[in-house]
């Protein structure tokens, strides 16, 4: 028979061996049992001894010789009754001690995914309904490595009726847009200079940090000074009006993000729309941005500096737009030339942008009052009736604007500019 079973009842191999033994033999003295078990003598002793101790063997003398023979295997049972309610009388002691020593314990690492998971599931069963999740700086990493997972667990969460809330890393935006969708959560981006490879959550007065490294791992914290820094730091950064981008990869990344949250049909104001500040290296981007721009049937109103309004027309135009459909394009006076433009998105979005081969710079600036005093102010200007144009130049640039027009009525026409710009007509 195997031993085994005796074992996880609390007896050791040997002990196992030699009861078994004694079923089968029936009333031995000790010699029979070192031959069969081939134990040392001492050892046979210390063992019966235990047996017998336990209940489990009993002995009679006969002529001065102690025979031993196994109990009624029964007795096992009153073994483990005997256990249990020993077990019950120190219970409540023992949970003492355990909730002492987890108030002392107030951190830990799990390791690999399945750590992640762990800690991750534990706070469903902590967070009740209304109760809010805060998490920083999800990762491309993270939702790559377990991206059926989260899934499932945001359908949980949102089915209990938890709120989150989340900061995620701009690399992440792909599973963003499809978080963001979910009912009791909201989603926002960190700047590029933030991003972090860790992610952290907190919730109660839990916070938990993990990183994707090449062995996963997660540090577990309950310390409720630590959970509320982290969580007033998480709402700095959550309700801050403006954000700065810096470089051209930054920069370019916010601009094309721009068009994320738009549908077919929409559209975006700018004001004072540059064409070459950024260099050449900008300009293929932009060709690149208006293409897909296009393909997307967003609509940009552009009201240009004076000096970029042609270079900008002909861009807007050789973009898979031609006839404009999805583009309006006016140029403001020469005095208000400067490499600074304001792109502006509803709800809310104030989005400026400095140009500079050197140095490019975005600030994002959510208001709906800085929105709504922009707008007014850009269709003051779009919308104004009379425009003075001077030179030559601006006078080729209007009428190149009548080239978008249904019809052009021409009074008093004498040939002035036929003879001074020759070949233009």
């Amino acid at each position: 028979m195997n031993t085994k079973i005796f074992q996880s009842l609390g007896l050791t191999e040997r002990e196992a061996e030699v009861y078994l033994i004694l079923l089968d033999t029936g009333s031995t003295t000790t010699g029979q049992i070192i031959k069969k078990s081939g134990l040392h003598k001492a050892t046979v002793y210390s063992i019966l001894q235990r047996l017998v101790d336990q209940g489990l063997v009993n002995y009679i003398m006969k002529e001065g010789i102690r025979y031993f023979e196994s109990a009624d295997p029964e007795t096992f049972l009153d073994v483990l009754r005997e256990r249990e309610e020993g077990l019950l009388e120190i219970l409540p002691e023992l949970k003492k001690k355990k909730e002492q020593a987890k108030q002392k314990q107030e951190a830990y690492i799990l390791e690999g995914l399945k750590g992640l998971k762990a800690s991750r599931d534990k706070s469903l069963k902590i967070l009740s309904k209304g109760d809010e999740l805060l998490v920083l700086g999800a990762s491309r990493a993270s939702n790559m490595a377990l991206e059926s997972y989260w899934i499932n667990y945001h359908n949980k969460r949102v089915k209990e009726g938890i709120k989150a809330r989340m900061l995620w890393n701009e690399t992440a935006k792909k599973w963003g847009k499809d978080r963001e969708k979910l009912p009791y959560t909201q989603l926002k981006y960190l700047p590029k200079e933030l991003e972090t490879p860790a992610n952290i959550d907190i919730y109660k007065n839990i916070v938990d940090i993990s990183v994707f490294a090449e062995k996963p791992f997660i540090f577990h914290i309950e310390n409720k000074t630590l959970a509320d820094s982290f969580r007033n730091y998480f709402n700095l950064l959550w309700n801050q009006d403006v954000r700065i981008y810096r470089g051209f990869d930054a920069v370019t990344e916010k601009f094309w993000s721009m068009m994320d949250p738009m549908k077919q049909g929409d559209e975006y104001l700018v004001l004072g729309a540059n064409y070459g500040f950024g260099g050449q290296k900008l300009k293929e981007w932009f060709t690149k941005y208006h293409v897909e721009r296009v393909k997307r049937k967003i609509k940009a109103k552009l009201l240009t500096s004076s000096e970029a309004y042609q270079g900008a027309l002909e861009h807007l135009t050789q973009t898979g737009d031609p006839g404009m459909k999805f583009g309006e394009i006016k140029r403001l006076p020469p005095e208000f030339s400067s490499p600074m433009q304001i792109n502006l998105y509803k709800p809310n979005k104030v989005l400026m942008f400095l140009w500079g081969k050197e140095e490019m710079v975005c600030f994002e600036i959510e208001s709906a009052l800085l929105y709504k005093n922009f707008k007014n102010y850009f269709d003051g200007l779009w919308n104004q009736e009379i425009k003075t144009v001077r030179g030559l130049d601006g006078v080729k640039e209007l009428f190149l604007e009548t080239l978008f027009c249904g019809e052009l009525r021409m009074i008093g026409a004498r040939g002035y500019l036929l003879e001074r710009v020759k070949g233009f007509y």
